[in-house]
């Protein structure tokens, strides 16, 4: 190769690489700007009035329902914290935290509306009820949803102390693990694996759908 195809070679290579790096520091300040943008809105949400606090009334009979907190913004959107509790075994199962507008928001009450009776809960109770659940699978194994971390910022300076009431978890004094629609067998078959390390054999119930096994 003669130095002038090495040359050419050369600034090809550099170029290619500002190229690369530029793309790079550009997808980070994207990636970084739209955190700053999510985080700032969520301050202002967990600020806000509250909007409603919803509880399904089935949660203490089933064991599973889900929990509404969400807050008026100064937008008139409706922040939203959604989460579906498992008191029984697995604490917050899935959950997660949107802006809407109002008719939007309507049509998230109504789906929960369909899917059985919803009642209103004090705002310190529905965060106690939550984080209750969320500690009890803690201590089971089992970490909450992946967005819990940033759905629960909707609690904003709500004190769960406040609550006179006392929340049981669990069935019977022990464990009770329920299978979901969209349980895996591996799945299952994980966390039946889990409660009997963390319990014992004999230290909880399950039940699991026979597909799963």
């Amino acid at each position: 190769m003669s130095k002038k195809d090495r040359r050419r070679q050369d600034i090809l290579v550099r170029k290619r690489a500002k190229r690369k790096a530029a793309k790079s520091k550009k997808q980070a300040s994207a990636k970084k700007t739209g955190t700053t943008f999510l985080e700032s809105r969520i301050k202002i949400a967990a600020r806000s009035p509250l909007h409603d606090c919803l509880v399904s009334s089935s949660l203490s009979e089933t064991g599973i329902g889900n929990i509404i907190v969400s807050r008026m913004m100064p937008t008139d959107h409706i922040a939203v914290g959604v989460f579906l509790l498992d008191i029984y075994c697995l604490g917050v199962k899935e959950s997660f935290y949107t802006i809407v507008e109002p008719q939007e928001y309507t049509r998230l009450l109504q789906k929960m509306k369909s899917e059985g009776i919803v009642e209103n809960i004090h705002p310190s109770c529905a965060r106690k009820l939550i984080e209750g659940g969320v500690l009890y699978a803690e201590r089971l194994g089992f970490k909450p949803h992946g967005d819990y971390k940033v759905a629960k910022k909707i609690f904003g300076d709500i004190d769960p102390e406040d609550c006179p009431r006392t929340f049981e978890y669990g069935y019977n004094g022990k464990p009770y693990y329920v299978s979901g629609p969209y349980d895996t067998r591996q799945k299952s078959e994980s966390i039946l694996k889990t409660l009997s390390e963390r319990c014992g054999p004999n230290g909880f119930h399950y039940t699991v759908k026979t597909e799963a096994l």
